[in-house]
């Protein structure tokens, strides 16, 4: 029964502590066993004591892992080194400890599991979910360049959520051999039948009659919120009877961002026909409230929020960045528009809004996309084979 040493830093529930949720549930019952590194408690802790997974806590300092103005996630600097090497002994011990076979790290940014695994002379696997880009919000002191060849460096494996990120790593024939992707993916029986339905219209005040378009995801810039509501009002002038819903949680730093997006909403006129929803941990209530779903970012390594849209049938409207385009499949489970482009967006949520029949084919195509390309069962035997290969 090989046991996995799992390194995960943030403690919320976004997109990669979902993914880690999945993960060791499936290897549990694949017979592996798993142990979690997290810096301190939270909402992830809570759902993995609930699995019975077994939680060390390895603090760093603060600032090294939350996203503050000005040192957004500056790692691999010098003033970094002291508490590296000081997690690094604490994290060798644990490997001994609980005999562990092989350690994954779950973020780019985060090195200490990556060292100790080399000291305690184990399998590393590197699991990298953005793109080190020298222009975009991972800020590395000593250089993505570098920060890259780390990664690749101190990893026996490097898993890539999607094509787009792997293209960052492939230099080398050799890179090529260490990269594999996985797709994230979501438990479809979570987007059936809710145990607890709630008509998310009601408690919102949106119309029952209304056509619901709506975009989640963190109020982060590369986000793109401006893009959604400036589209937003070119809707409403041909859609008389749409209203639009915006979910996700102000992220830290980004408290000023989410201010400026809902004076713009004002601003455009859009207040009558706009809800705020925060952070909403019944996410398939959400989806099931929207006629169209839309992500307008302007970067987006794979874009979670997609499948789960599709998961519930709904049609998309997204952009061609990233590893979008590995997901919606263009004119037959949504549409797909340019980046930073409203008129593009608000011409193909129109298109959409405007043909039911369309709406209709290209949900079910969504749903039946998930099904084939992004199930739990699909995610666990890929990680599995990426294990087995170093096992």
């Amino acid at each position: 029964m090989p046991t996995i040493l799992h390194i995960c830093y943030p403690v919320k529930l976004y997109g990669a502590e979902q993914s880690l949720l999945l993960l060791v549930e499936g290897l549990a019952r694949k017979g592996y066993c798993s142990v979690v590194v997290v810096p301190h408690s939270g909402p992830l802790v809570e759902r993995l004591e609930a699995l019975n997974v077994p939680v060390v806590y390895v603090p760093l300092r603060p600032w090294l892992t939350n996203y503050h103005t000005g040192i957004k996630r500056k790692l691999y600097n010098l003033y970094h080194l002291p508490f590296l090497f000081r997690a690094t002994v604490t994290l060798v011990k644990i490997i001994r400890h609980y005999q562990v076979d092989l350690v994954h790290t779950v973020n780019s940014v985060v090195f200490d599991g990556a060292l100790a695994a080399a000291v305690a002379g184990v399998p590393h696997v590197w699991h990298i979910r953005e793109a080190l880009d020298p222009s975009g919000f991972l800020k590395f002191s000593f250089g993505f360049k570098l920060a890259r060849t780390l990664i690749k460096l101190f990893s026996r494996r490097v898993i890539v959520i999607s094509n787009a990120i792997g293209r960052f790593y492939l230099n080398t024939s050799s890179d090529a051999n260490k990269i594999r992707v996985v797709y994230n993916a979501i438990d479809l029986s979570l987007y059936d039948d809710d145990p607890n339905p709630r008509d998310i219209r009601q408690m919102l005040k949106i119309p029952a009659t209304a056509k619901v378009v709506g975009l989640v995801g963190q109020m982060r810039p590369w986000k793109r919120h401006e893009d959604f509501l400036r589209a937003g009002v070119i809707v409403k002038q041909s859609v008389s009877d749409v209203f639009f819903l915006v979910v996700g949680g102000d992220f830290d730093a980004s408290e000023e961002y989410a201010q400026k997006i809902r004076m713009l909403s004002s601003d455009l006129g859009l207040a009558e026909q706009i809800a705020w929803l925060g952070f909403y941990d019944r996410i398939g209530q959400v989806f099931k409230a929207m006629d169209l779903f839309v992500l307008p970012s302007e970067t987006e390594a794979f874009g979670r929020v997609i499948i789960e849209a599709m998961a519930l049938s709904k049609p998309v409207v997204a952009t061609t960045v990233g590893g979008i385009p590995e997901i919606v499949v263009d004119s037959v489970t949504g549409l797909l528009v340019p980046p930073r482009s409203p008129e593009k967006l608000a011409e193909a949520i129109i298109k959409i809004l405007k043909d039911p029949l369309l709406a209709a084919a290209m949900g079910q195509a969504g749903r039946q996309r998930v099904e084939q390309n992004f199930t739990v069962e699909k995610y666990i035997d890929n990680v599995i084979a990426v294990y087995q290969e170093l096992l």
